[in-house]
């Protein structure tokens, strides 16, 4: 919320306060009264939701952590929305049955209780805390070199925002795809006796969201048209030959692995199971390639 002040809900006074003085015959000012009533309670039940909600949060945070993706999707889609039904239906259900002298003998029941200093304090916090979050995420030397790029481009090479988020968008992709092999890296020079360090120091092991995020871009590009339309020769573009070169890379890592886990053992098959779909999506991106 601009300056820590949070807006009145405008659904809420808009739609049922509309609705409510129409029915009612009230006039201009009346309406008015009606509608600024019902904006502070939406408002006040908004601070209200994002409390409760941040519950669910923690909860999804925890699955995250244990790479139960499933229940990290649970908590994050299936109980907020559940709350949020039951918060909006029951407040307009009432709002409506009853009529606008319940919302304003409620307001006027509340006023000057904790509950209005409480919801208040939450209130003036939640923006602030966004502002902190955002904050700590650029507190990294990566990400404040890259802020520093960004100022450049635009105020002495004068780019417009829109090349400058494209080339933002670019960085982040090779950025995550970049770590996504480090992580890989790391797991491979672990010992498999020494695996349950990896999970004890916390840190990040590919899993099952970075598979389906490839198997979801490998499905994006077969649904754009047939993929193999004839055997070609390599090298016919540059950027086929390059893509080649990777996949052929790739599908060299693959048999190393491969001869990693007989010899000494891995902890798990996903290092396997990745490699060999991210060749996969190699040959397939250079498949493209030749069609656009």
């Amino acid at each position: 919320a601009v300056g820590g002040s949070m807006p009145s809900d405008l659904g809420l006074a808009g739609i049922l306060g509309t609705a409510l003085a129409m029915a009612s015959g009230a006039d201009t000012s009346v309406a008015v009264t009606i509608a600024v009533s019902l904006g502070l309670v939406g408002s006040s039940l908004h601070t209200l939701r994002m409390s409760v909600c941040s519950i669910f949060l923690h909860m999804c945070d925890k699955a995250a952590e244990e790479g139960d993706l499933k229940k990290a999707c649970f908590w994050h889609l299936v109980p907020p929305q559940i709350y949020l039904f039951i918060q909006c239906v029951g407040v307009v259900t009432i709002g409506a049955y009853f009529g606008s002298g319940i919302v304003i003998s409620f307001i006027e029941a509340i006023n000057g209780t904790p509950i209005i200093t409480i919801l208040s304090v939450i209130g003036g916090m939640l923006p602030a805390l966004g502002i902190a979050i955002t904050l700590q995420a650029m507190g990294g030397v990566q990400t404040i070199l890259l802020y520093l790029l960004g100022f450049i481009m635009l105020k002495y090479m004068n780019m417009p925002v829109v090349a400058i988020a494209i080339v933002a968008g670019i960085f982040a992709y090779f950025v995550v795809h970049g770590k996504s092999l480090v992580c890989l890296m790391t797991e491979l020079a672990t010992k498999k006796e020494d695996f349950h360090l990896l999970t004890e120091k916390k840190l990040r092991l590919l899993g099952d969201g970075d598979l389906k995020s490839l198997e979801d871009r490998i499905e994006s590009a077969e649904r754009d048209g047939d993929i193999f339309s004839g055997w070609t020769h390599s090298g016919e573009t540059h950027l086929q030959a390059a893509l080649d070169m990777a996949r052929a890379r790739c599908r060299n890592a693959e048999r190393e692995i491969v001869g990693l886990a007989e010899s000494e053992g891995l902890a798990r098959d996903f290092p396997l199971v990745y490699i060999n779909r991210l060749s996969d999506y190699l040959w397939i991106l250079a498949q493209v390639s030749l069609r656009s």
